[in-house]
Order: C-alpha cells, then structure tokens, then sequence
C-alpha cells in the first residue's frame, strides 16, 4: 500500500515539479527570457487554459453528471473559505497590493491539472464525469473571485463597474460558461474543432508551469516568508480540511468525499501566478505561492 502511495504520488507531482524546476533552469541559463514569459503568460491565460477547461468540461455529460448536493458543497465552502481568508489577509499584511496575490493562493486550487489527475486516476468513467462538472463550478467560482479581489488591491482601484466588465471579458470565465452550455444541451461540434482544441489545450501546463518556474524568485522568499507560510497552511491543510469536514457532516458517499478531497487538496493553481502578473500584481508572490505548495 504504501508503494502504491508514493507511486501515485510521484506520478501526478513528479512532473508538475520537473517543470517547474526545468522553467527556473532555463530561465537561469539564459535559454527563457523576462519577454518569453510575459508572452507565454499571455498565451496560457487568452488562449490554451480557456481551450483546456472548454475541452474538459464541454465533453461531460452535464445532465447525468452535476451532482447538485456536492456542487453547493464546493461553492459554499469555497465562498466561506475566502471571506476568511480575505479578512485574515487584511488583518495580517500590511501590503495593499500583495492582500489578493496572498488570498487567492489561499483557495485557488489546480484543479484542472492536479485535481483531474486524481480523479483520473482513482475514478470510473461516470465518476470522473461528475468531478469535471464540479471542477467546472468551482473554477467558475475560483475566476470570478480571484478577478475581483486583484482588482480590489490593484493601486488604481477599479469602480464595480469596471470590475464586472472586467469578469465578464475574462477568456477563461467565458470559455466555462460556453463549455457548460455545450455539455447542458450537448451540443454536437466538428472533429476538426474538437481535434484543433485539444491540441492547443495540451499547450497550458507545460507552458504555464514553465513560465511560473521561471519566475521563482528563490532570493525573494525571505521577504514573504510569512505570506508563504500563510498561503501554504491555508491552501494545503485548511481548505481541504473544512470541505471533507464538511462533507463528512452531511453524510456524503465515498465517491463524492474523495472527489471534494482532490479538488480542494490540489496545489495553488499555476494560472493563478499567469493572472497576477497579466493584471500587473506581484508576480513574483504568486509564483512562489505555487511553488511551495506544489511541493508541500
């Protein structure tokens, strides 16, 4: 059993910190610039992460698959863990402009690579269907989020209205609600377009992760030592703890404890350093943020 463990471990974590370690080699030897993560940041964030969710969640059937009990789990949960987390942020760092770095690596989970890598693993076909429709709702929650607290502690602050366009522009946002309504009605698509998209999804881990371990800024990291620290307890043991605690609570099946465990257990998601710096924020937080909690 405890083979299989470390087995298991190894071979959804292994990669994930293989890039990141190869970005920062890379990135130290010259062979990626400042300029090719600024483009590739873009390009996951505008193009291949939206490709991917589309692709994910547009492929599940909606109607069969979205468990509405573990669904309002998850968004209930996942509402009340930010609260939290925004108003411990608020109290504890002093910084406007990293408060929303700080609280989105508190809940924002990878759950499109790191979390479906479980539930590929461990689930049936009809199973992992019900995780990718939870993982869609959850996302969509985790977006509209994270897009209005950066907002909130950006310098210049936003006016709501302001806010919510910026929500509604977001390519990501927009990618999940096409997806969900293309799996609600299942919509029938071209295998052209199913094929082209899938190519251009295979594009966002290895190019976001490569671009997040360029930005590591190891020699940074003493001085957001306590934010770290913060980020990694709540993200790694606070957040999954209060979702499975709470789904314990309401007698959930073994299938639907497992689902919400590797969704919330998942490490900080990559993207969410691609968003901070596309929206002019502390980058270099938020890719340490990912990085420490991939490893814990």
């Amino acid at each position: 059993m405890h083979d299989q463990i470390v087995k298991f471990s190894i071979d959804v974590i292994g990669p994930v910190v293989v890039l990141l370690v190869l970005g920062k080699l890379l990135y130290r030897f010259g062979h990626i610039s400042d300029a090719f993560v600024a483009g590739g940041s873009k390009l996951v964030f505008n193009y291949a992460l939206p490709a991917l969710l589309f692709m994910s969640i547009s492929q599940a059937d909606f109607q069969s698959a979205a468990d509405e009990q573990m669904i309002a789990l998850g968004l209930s949960v996942t509402a009340i863990f930010f609260i939290f987390s925004l108003l411990s942020t608020h109290m504890l760092f002093t910084e406007r402009q990293d408060r929303g770095v700080i609280v989105q690596g508190c809940f924002r989970a990878n759950l499109g690579v790191i979390g479906l890598a479980y539930a590929a693993k461990t689930f049936n076909t009809e199973d992992f269907a019900q995780a990718a429709v939870y993982m869609g709702a959850l996302i969509l929650l985790y977006n509209v989020l994270s897009v209005w607290v950066l907002n909130h502690y950006l310098p210049r602050k936003l006016k709501p209205g302001q806010t919510l366009l910026e929500m509604v522009k977001n390519p990501i946002i927009v990618a999940i609600l096409l997806a969900l309504m293309v799996s609600y009605w299942q919509l029938p698509m071209p295998e052209i377009a199913t094929l082209s998209l899938d190519y251009f999804a295979q594009l966002t881990l290895p190019l976001a992760l490569l671009c997040t371990g360029a930005s590591i800024r190891f020699g940074q990291m003493k001085g957001h030592s306590l934010a770290l620290i913060f980020a990694t307890i709540c993200k790694c043991l606070l957040y999954p703890l209060a979702s499975v605690a709470l789904g314990v609570t309401f007698n959930f099946t073994h299938t639907q404890l497992l689902t919400v465990m590797f969704m919330s257990i998942a490490p900080t998601a990559a993207v969410s350093f691609i968003m901070v710096k596309n929206m002019g924020g502390n980058a270099d937080l938020a890719a340490n943020i990912v990085a420490i909690t991939t490893v814990v």
